[in-house]
C-alpha cells in the first residue's frame, strides 16, 4: 500500500521530494479516514437498502460505482488510482454484504485480470526483446536473484533450515502483478 502512495509522487516530483512525499501521507491518511468512516456508516446503508431491492443488477452496478468512485477520488487526490481501488475493496470486505459483493463481482474480477493480462501481452515489444536480449536476461535475473536472496533471509531469520528458505526462495522467485502496476508509476 506504501508503494502506491509513493510511486506517483516519486515519478511526478523533480524537487522537493520530502515535502511531497509528506503531501501524499497526508492525502493518503486523510482518504483513508473518510473511506474508514464511510465503510463504518454510509455503506452498510447503503449496501441494506440497495439489498432490500432484491435486484442483483443494482447491487452489482452500485458495488461497481463505489469502485470506480474510490478510484477516480483517489486519482483527483492526487493519489494513484490502485490506491483507491485497494481501498475501497477493503471497506466493502467488512459490512455484512461482503460476501455477496464478492459473489457478484468475482465474474468481472476474472474478466478484468484477463484484459489486465491481454493488455501486458500486447505492451510487449518483441524487437525490444530480441534486440537488447542481453539486457532483459540479466536485468530478470538479477531480480530473481535478489527475490531469493530476500525470501532466503527473511526464512533463515524466522529459524527454519537452509533447505526450507532456499524452498521458499525458489517458490517466491517470480514477479506478481503488482509489479508490473509498480513498474508502470515509476516511468
Amino acid at each position: 500500500m506504501l508503494m502506491m502512495v509513493i510511486m506517483p509522487v516519486v515519478g511526478g516530483v523533480a524537487q522537493d521530494v520530502p515535502f511531497a512525499l509528506a503531501i501524499a501521507a497526508g492525502k493518503a491518511i486523510l482518504f483513508i479516514g473518510m473511506a474508514l468512516a464511510s465503510g463504518l456508516w454510509l455503506l452498510p446503508w447503503l449496501l441494506g437498502r440497495i439489498g432490500g431491492v432484491r435486484s442483483r443488477e443494482l447491487f452489482l452496478l452500485t458495488v461497481l460505482v463505489l469502485c470506480l468512485g474510490a478510484a477516480v477520488g483517489t486519482q483527483i487526490f492526487g493519489l494513484s488510482m490502485v490506491f483507491g481501488a485497494f481501498l475501497i475493496g477493503l471497506v466493502l470486505r467488512g459490512p455484512r454484504f461482503g460476501y455477496q459483493a464478492t459473489a457478484e463481482i468475482t465474474p468481472l474480477r476474472d474478466i478484468f485480470a484477463t484484459l489486465f493480462f491481454v493488455s501486458l501481452g500486447m505492451l510487449l515489444d518483441p524487437k525490444f526483446v530480441i534486440e537488447y536480449w542481453t539486457f532483459v536476461a540479466m536485468t530478470a535475473a538479477s531480480i530473481i536473484f535478489i527475490k531469493m536472496l530476500v525470501v532466503f533471509c527473511v526464512v533463515r531469520l524466522f529459524g527454519h533450515s537452509n533447505r526450507i528458505a532456499l524452498m521458499s526462495g525458489a517458490g517466491l522467485f517470480q514477479i506478481g502483478e503488482f509489479g508490473f502496476i509498480v513498474a508502470q508509476g515509476g516511468s
